[in-house]
């Protein structure tokens, strides 16, 4: 499962994956539709440590699109909402 969730509004998108290296492609599907219905482009994107998202066609990609990227610290849970 890939978990989206606009720090805003609160409002959480699941989206299920059949392996994790499906991430990068779901993600381009899913901010292409969503910035198109709200008409507003991404400003930052949040994520955590997983390999899914430490390739370099994630980065290239993403950099370009995004004002703001911030990654939490290694092994703490607490920083992505998680229970420690």
């Amino acid at each position: 499962m890939f978990v989206i969730v606009d720090d805003y509004s609160g409002f959480t998108w699941t989206l299920f994956l059949g392996s994790k290296d499906e991430t990068f492609k779901k993600f381009l599907v899913f901010l292409k539709r969503t910035e198109k219905r709200v008409e507003h482009s991404l400003v930052c994107l949040k994520f955590d440590h997983g390999k899914e998202f430490e390739t370099s066609t994630f980065f290239t990609i993403v950099m370009n699109m995004v004002l703001i990227i911030i990654s939490s610290a290694p092994r703490t849970p607490q920083q992505n909402g998680g229970r420690a």
